[in-house]
């Protein structure tokens, strides 16, 4: 049996902090502009939690993004070692995580902890925090979401937000998700768009339209920041997923 391959928590420690500061670094010089910020802040005005959905692409600035307000926050991260590096990233922001691939039903033969994940942040939510979710992480396919911010969100009955963002100057990377790192110019633009938020119903079909609600208007506000700042869009991978079951996960 193979060996599980661990993280150095020297480097891990080391390494996590400096991207923290980069982080920082990039939200405090750049020069932002909020488009649809009236939907995040009818959000959380109100104290009640919702789902922030972004492509995996985009989650670098969603921790400073998140400190908006004063709720809590968690998130899921995969149980590989590259969760590993974004469950202690993310932690700098003070953002919990919960270890476990997004939750497939399609796949539910695989051992990645989804449908635990999936129950843990459902109790977070009906406890009022604030959940943060890549739907298509956390190996892709790129900028397709799986089902379960869909499942989530009926399950909590909470409204899901889609968000993204990009700068005037910032590097796309050839990764799977064409990982966009923004580059730290003083006084640079950058934007950051929210999409309407999104409930899905209780209906026979209504998990699988919530899933393609979503995925579509992630697609929307992800051309939009990109256009915004000068940037073409990555399409999403050219990959047919076939309908889940319309029923919940208990």
């Amino acid at each position: 049996m193979a060996r599980k391959k661990t993280v150095n928590p020297i480097l891990l420690f080391i390494l996590t902090h400096l991207g923290a500061a980069y982080i920082r670094l990039c939200w405090a010089v750049t020069r932002w502009d909020h488009v649809g910020q009236g939907n995040h802040e009818a959000l959380y005005r109100d104290s009640k939690p919702f789902v922030y959905a972004f492509w995996h692409s985009r989650i670098l600035l969603i921790p400073p993004i998140s400190k908006a307000h004063n709720m809590p926050t968690a998130a899921i991260a995969s149980e590989h070692r590259d969760g590993e590096w974004i469950a202690e990233l993310v932690g700098r922001f003070g953002v919990e995580t919960r270890r476990g691939s997004s939750f497939n039903p399609r796949k539910q033969d695989k051992n990645k902890k989804g449908a635990t994940a999936l129950k843990a942040l459902v109790r977070d939510a009906r406890s009022g925090t604030v959940i943060g979710m890549a739907p298509d992480g956390p190996k892709g396919p790129r900028q397709r979401a799986k089902a379960g911010i869909a499942q989530l969100a009926r399950l909590a009955d909470v409204p899901v937000l889609p968000v993204a963002f990009n700068t005037r100057f910032s590097k796309t990377f050839d990764s799977w998700d064409r990982f966009v790192l923004p580059l730290p110019i003083p006084f640079a633009r950058g934007t950051i768009v929210y999409g309407t938020p999104i409930r899905v119903g209780r209906g026979e079909d209504a998990l699988e339209k919530g899933r393609l609600d979503i995925e579509s208007a992630l697609n929307d506000v992800t051309e939009t920041a990109d256009r915004l700042c000068g940037h073409q869009s990555e399409p999403p991978e050219p990959v047919a997923l076939q309908p889940v079951a319309t029923k919940a996960q208990p």
